[in-house]
């Protein structure tokens, strides 16, 4: 859960809305508050209700789907969503103190 709530996106979530909000604050704290407050929230309350047991969640779903589901979720996601941005946080963090070649190379 921890990472849910402090996970690399929502360090850096903060602040690149920040820049990009510039003058539109409303717009910039309802996106955040949905984003990295009421989404993983509502990631609890799941788990709760499910006791966390992902059998029961997709159970909807016959066995050999829900495992296509899950496989196919974390091979695209892991990529494309999570892992990019473990990556640039964690180069952000040491090229703040040393020098660093551009991430691209």
């Amino acid at each position: 859960m921890f990472s849910m709530f402090f996970g690399s996106g929502n360090l850096m979530f903060p602040l690149s809305l920040g820049v990009s909000a510039q003058g539109d604050l409303f717009y910039g704290a309802l996106g955040f508050i949905l984003a990295a407050v009421l989404l993983p929230l509502f990631g609890v309350l799941v788990m709760v209700l499910y006791e966390g047991d992902a059998d029961r969640f997709f159970s909807f779903l016959p066995s050999k789907a829900a495992f296509g589901f899950i496989a196919l979720l974390l091979t695209i996601w892991i990529p494309l969503g999570s892992g990019p941005r473990c990556i640039a946080l964690a180069y952000s963090s040491f090229g703040a103190s040393i020098s660093l070649p551009p991430l691209w190379i």
